[in-house]
């Protein structure tokens, strides 16, 4: 069950991994190939153990075309806008919550003591 998990994790970073190169971002390509070894070294050893065995291999296929789907659909840029957009929209109305609080609050009249002359 774990390589289907594996399976989606992998074909969603290969999905981003060919976004970053297109787009010629080199960090990002090198920091996505790094995982992607990590994940490949694991898989590899996974199948080597269960090589006669073709029912443990089935579910990290289907985890590949779930990945494969998942990273389509949810393009990284889309997302990262959004977020920016979300997250300009709650500081504003942060700062506006704030600065009508700043105005409405209640300052105390004069005290008794404000008014005694020695």
């Amino acid at each position: 069950m774990i390589l289907f998990f594996v399976g989606i994790i992998e074909m969603a970073i290969a999905t981003y991994w060919t976004r970053f190169v297109t787009n010629a971002n080199v960090r990002m390509t090198g920091l996505v190939t790094g995982i992607n070894f990590t994940i490949w070294y694991f898989v590899i050893r996974q199948i080597v153990e269960n090589i006669d065995n073709w029912q443990a291999i089935v579910p990290y296929g289907a985890g590949c075309v779930a990945g494969s789907m998942i990273g389509v659909a949810f393009d990284i840029d889309v997302v990262m806008a959004r977020s920016a957009k979300w997250l300009k929209r709650m500081a504003k109305r942060s700062t506006a919550v704030r600065t009508q609080k700043a105005v409405t609050a209640k300052v105390p009249g004069p005290i008794a003591i404000d008014y005694e002359h020695p």
